[in-house]
């Protein structure tokens, strides 16, 4: 695997990233990752699908959004302008490279970014993947709560595994403003939605709006998936779904 760690230059700050590149291929895949992970995504199984997909002749590029993994920035500057900035500056690295088909895969709150991101950018990409895609955020906070959270001006998220996170007032409004379902409608190429029927945040029904939402989408629903896909149990349903990513991306 041809692994190499890279910074990004998008505007007054670097993006940290993984690229993992074969030979002699024009097609790519960024990975975006979802809330409270980073670039490896959970247990790193974004390193398993990386790994997996130079099998069938697939490069990628999988990044630390701001106040995640490696990025030295704080959380804060996240929302989701800032989120389909980080992806468009993956994107341009990638044409640099010579990449002529540029894909999109989001698992979580980075399925939320994708389709966001694909359907302000229908242009650019070739095809798009969601994980266990999210179409709202709300989830995350309370609405009830709203006057507290303004008051002290962000949102803090507690982790058992990292530390917290936080959330800026832009983020909030735009989780509260943006329709990312009517945005994704717009992007009309092939669109593969991965989700497990035994996901319990964000539910199957879900991933069925999705489905019916754009022209030229498939669903491959994962019977005995929660949302991570069962990870820390084995790698199993991951490599089942890299084989169905490889297969789709090659289509």
């Amino acid at each position: 695997m041809k692994d190499k760690f890279i910074l990004i230059k998008n505007d007054f700050y670097d993006i940290p990233a993984i690229f993992s590149s074969c030979d002699n291929s024009d097609l790519a895949l960024i990975m975006v990752h979802g809330t409270g992970s980073d670039k490896h995504e959970v247990n790193n199984s974004y390193d398993v699908i990386a790994n997996k997909l130079l099998e069938y002749n697939i490069s990628s590029l999988r990044f630390d959004f701001c106040g995640n993994g490696d990025s030295k920035e704080s959380s804060l500057l996240y929302d989701f302008s800032n989120a389909e900035s980080d992806i468009l500056k993956c994107y341009e690295y990638l044409k640099e490279k010579g990449y002529k088909k540029i894909c999109l895969l989001g698992w979580s709150q980075g399925g939320s970014m994708v389709m966001y991101t694909s359907g302000k950018n229908k242009e650019l990409f070739d095809k798009v993947i969601t994980l266990a895609g999210a179409t709202s955020l709300k989830g995350l906070f309370n609405e009830t709560n709203l006057k507290l959270i303004e008051e002290k001006g962000f949102l803090q998220l507690d982790f058992t595994w990292r530390n917290p996170l936080k959330y800026s007032m832009q983020w909030i409004n735009d989780v509260l403003n943006i329709d990312i379902l009517e945005i994704f409608k717009s992007f009309d190429k092939k669109v593969l939605v991965i989700h497990g029927k035994k996901d319990t945040v964000v539910p199957f029904e879900v991933a069925l709006n999705i489905v019916s939402n754009q022209e030229n989408a498939k669903l491959l629903s994962i019977e005995d998936g929660d949302h991570i896909f069962n990870v820390f149990t084995n790698y199993n349903l991951i490599l089942e779904i890299s084989h169905e990513i490889g297969k789709f991306l090659n289509e």
